[in-house]
């Protein structure tokens, strides 16, 4: 239940949108009821314009928390979350100059705008915001405070702000690596480095979803390595590993920049080819064959692939269908020989019956 309310019941894979969810929806939560207590607080000490400020931050929150739990426009809202935080803290400090140590609250805008906007933009927009912070607490030292305020006070503000920046900023780096090196563990292949069968479904529909939309070509070649078996059998599993990666670093070599290619699983790969119709996916193809029969590794002397080939148009733009083509596309080929390419084309009626 808490995990539903925190990343508002949006579902996703993605590991950083999890992460902004769950930090607006803290954000905005604590800030919301942080903003409630002071209404009050600041009101009753007779603070009544911070008051004002504290009112207008926790109806803002609230209505963005609302807004981010119904209509799940996740981009708007932290933009939002963004500009009301940057807007407040700085009206706050205007406001509110250094009483009772207010300065301490202008810490908090760096945390949320680096770890909602990235490194880069996060980085740049608390670097703006600090300049006018240390600008206003500049201009009035022998003011703020009835004098109390001095040069000293405002270094502290300053080193201690940029500590704090520093150590999110670092922070942040080592969470990127982190995110990045996961992301490499859960869509690549651990054997041949390439994408796995989790991914390559991913890139598959967003290409065929391109397809759809502008009317352009998508092929698909499923292909696997003959008589792999026996490779195991003969020459052991070792071999047979050092048969696939060849194989891999081979074919993503051959293939273009715009091409995807993922290890389907065994001895089977497959690659993506969008903006390629038909005929270029049976050329590629047969590219990719003649220069698998012609690979050399010891102790190996040959291996062959078979190579099949189907398209989105004949598919009925469905890529579970696309598969299942280029899958029996493939099979024919064996059927037929072996090391041989074939796009052998099965209606909708044909699989379903």
């Amino acid at each position: 239940m808490l995990k539903n309310i925190l990343t508002s019941d949006i579902e996703t894979n993605d590991s950083r949108l999890i992460r902004h969810l769950v930090l607006l929806n803290i954000f905005l939560s604590v800030s919301t009821f942080i903003f409630l207590i002071f209404i009050a607080f600041n009101y009753a000490v007779g603070h009544h314009t911070t008051a004002y400020l504290n009112f207008a931050g926790a109806l803002v929150s609230t209505l963005l928390l609302i807004d981010l739990r119904y209509n799940k426009k996740i981009g708007r809202v932290r933009n939002a979350v963004i500009v009301e935080f940057f807007v407040f803290f700085i009206a706050f400090v205007y406001v509110n100059q250094n009483t009772s140590f207010g300065l301490i609250w202008s810490q908090l805008f760096p945390i949320v705008s680096i770890t909602l906007l990235g490194l880069k933009k996060g980085t740049l927009l608390s670097a703006i915001y600090l300049g006018i912070i240390f600008t206003l607490a500049y201009i009035n030292i022998g003011v703020w405070n009835h004098g109390m305020w001095d040069m000293i006070a405002f270094f502290r503000l300053v080193f201690a702000s940029l500590t704090i920046a520093a150590m999110i900023v670092s922070m942040e780096i080592a969470l990127e690596h982190s995110y990045q090196s996961l992301e490499l563990l859960s869509n690549t292949d651990p054997l041949t480095s390439l994408y796995n069968r989790r991914k390559i479904n991913e890139i598959l529909k967003e290409e065929a979803s391109k397809a759809n939309r502008y009317k352009t070509p998508l092929s698909l070649i499923l292909f696997d390595i003959d008589d792999f078996k026996k490779i195991n059998d003969y020459y052991g599993h070792e071999i047979g590993d050092k048969v696939l990666q060849a194989l891999a670093h081979k074919v993503q070599s051959e293939v273009r920049g715009s091409d995807s290619v993922a290890r389907w699983g065994g001895e089977e790969f497959i690659i993506v080819t969008p903006m390629l119709d038909k005929e270029g996916a049976l050329r590629l193809a047969e590219k990719l064959r003649v220069t698998v029969e012609s690979m050399k590794l010891e102790p190996i002397h040959r291996f062959t692939c078979s190579f099949g080939v189907a398209t989105l148009w004949e598919c009925d733009n469905s890529t579970e269908h696309l598969i299942a083509n280029a899958d029996a596309a493939m099979y024919d080929a064996k059927s037929k020989g072996k090391n041989r390419v074939s796009d052998v084309f099965i209606s909708n009626d044909a699989e379903m019956s």
